[in-house]
């Protein structure tokens, strides 16, 4: 749900002939209909909103939506299987971050609103478990195998 307005986010599963594994579906929960549905030709591993864009995370890219419009703004390719990725909630920040390596500990930062990857962190020697931004969006917690670790 995107904080206290009346749309979820939902993908069903693969067996499900109505929310099916590979559309996205924006539901109004006070008029009980879709507002948008988005097909894809693979399988959604995961879906995050902030207040300004909708993250849809694929196995092979990652697709950027602006909630305004519904419109896709920029793609981000690569393999994305890991699904280990965050987005900052903070109101004039929009930053995500993702984990591209199953190796290594390092954590790419992409400016959502400038649309441009910002940098790679060298954050962990093993490999990145989970991450999440504080309320703000000012800074990243990323937890390894081994240790935890906040950066930004």
């Amino acid at each position: 749900m995107l904080y206290s307005t009346n749309i979820v986010a939902v993908v069903g599963r693969a067996n499900h002939p109505i929310f099916a594994c590979r559309r996205l579906t924006l539901w109004n929960t006070n008029t009980s209909r879709s507002q948008l549905d988005l097909p894809f030709t693979s399988a959604i591993l995961a879906v995050k909103m902030n207040r300004k864009s909708l993250i849809v995370i694929l196995n092979e890219r990652i697709e950027v939506y602006t909630i305004s419009t519904m419109t896709k703004v920029f793609t981000i390719n690569g393999n994305f299987g890991l699904g280990r990725f965050a987005l900052s909630a903070g109101s004039k920040t929009s930053y995500l971050a993702l984990s591209t390596s199953i190796l290594s500990g390092a954590v790419t930062l992409y400016n959502l609103l400038t649309r441009v990857q910002e940098k790679e962190v060298a954050a962990h020697y093993s490999p990145i478990v989970m991450m999440a931004y504080n309320k703000r969006g000012s800074m990243l917690a990323t937890l390894s195998c081994n240790v935890l670790c906040g950066r930004l």
